[in-house]
């Protein structure tokens, strides 16, 4: 168990590492769009009888493509379990403070005591409500779910409902 959470706390750590590399820059055309460091807190496996808390922290940077962002982080839940996950999400305005946010990426996952999804490679979809409280910082809310998408024979997959509080980084 130990080895598991080892190697999910590197892979974690190392998409935070990529992450952190793109975003030390912004590129041409996403000024506007800030980079962002967004904590989050909530419950891991939402609506089935594990669950778990869970917190998270991941890194957000603007690309000029589609007006795309770069999102990398990583995430733990009580029962030991960790991944890592990196993909791209796009800032949709709602009105001049209201953001929503898909997203989509690949995730690392080690289940620890916790709930066996079925493999480590998971996918995670996500659908991010946010609040801009001022220039600089955003409260949300955040949905995303985890799931092998069927690679594996086992493919319970786990929903989690997070709050979330944004701070640019410029």
């Amino acid at each position: 168990m130990i080895r598991g959470l080892m190697r999910g706390l590197r892979t974690g750590l190392g998409a935070l590492a990529v992450a952190m590399q793109l975003l030390s820059a912004p590129t041409a055309g996403a000024q506007e769009r800030p980079r962002l460091l967004q904590l989050s807190g909530g419950v891991f496996n939402v609506g089935r009888s594990q669950t778990a808390a869970e917190a998270g922290v991941e890194l957000i940077r603007p690309i000029r493509w589609w007006r795309l962002d770069l999102a990398g982080g990583v995430s733990a839940n009580g029962d030991g379990g960790v991944w890592g996950y990196f993909g791209v999400r796009r800032d949709l305005a709602a009105s001049e403070r209201w953001t929503i946010a898909p997203g989509w990426g690949v995730a690392h996952y080690e289940r620890g005591d916790g709930k066996n999804l079925g493999g480590n490679l998971q996918f995670r979809s996500s659908l991010a409500v946010d609040y801009r409280i001022t220039r600089k910082t955003r409260l949300g809310v955040t949905i995303h779910h985890l799931s092998n998408a069927g690679l594996e024979e086992l493919n319970p997959g786990s929903n989690s409902v997070l709050a979330t509080f944004s701070v640019a980084l410029e």
